[in-house]
């Protein structure tokens, strides 16, 4: 599972939990076959140069989170901020970020939310992420 979302480079989006509250309990959801785009694993290093060599030397420090944005819909509410007050205490709990029903997800360190667009009809808003570098699994072994 770890090597699949790792090596696949997008992913048709149809459902986003955290800590399994579906995102759509909460009144968001996406468009039909959205296409995300799973962030690479990044890591942070320092060349050392090698006296009277032409190359370098190349040491490990550190890997780099995964940040990425997703864009939901939001369905039509009488009491807008009441949904948005009850999305933020979700994402507060800052738990794993799992994406169609996969047991692995993504630890959640940060969100943000932006973007937020409201009309009649057109209810939008964008929340950034930054998640841990490695996959976590929502059901460890005991």
């Amino acid at each position: 599972m770890f090597r699949a979302i790792n090596n696949k480079a997008t992913k048709n989006l149809h459902k986003v939990k955290i800590n399994n509250i579906d995102f759509e309990s909460l009144g968001l959801y996406l468009e039909k076959d959205y296409i995300f785009s799973v962030p690479p694993l990044k890591e942070e290093v320092k060349e050392i140069p090698i006296p009277g060599k032409d190359g370098s030397l190349t040491k490990h420090i550190r890997y780099l989170d995964r940040e990425f944005s997703i864009e939901f819909n939001m369905y039509e509410t009488q009491d807008y901020y009441k949904r948005l007050s009850n999305i933020e205490y979700v994402l507060d709990c800052k738990g794993i970020l799992t994406i169609n029903e996969e047991q692995e997800g993504f630890q959640v360190k940060r969100w943000s939310m932006d973007n937020l667009q409201r009309g009649i009809g057109v209810n939008k808003v964008t929340i950034n992420f930054v998640c841990e570098p490695f996959l976590a699994n929502i059901n460890p072994p005991r």
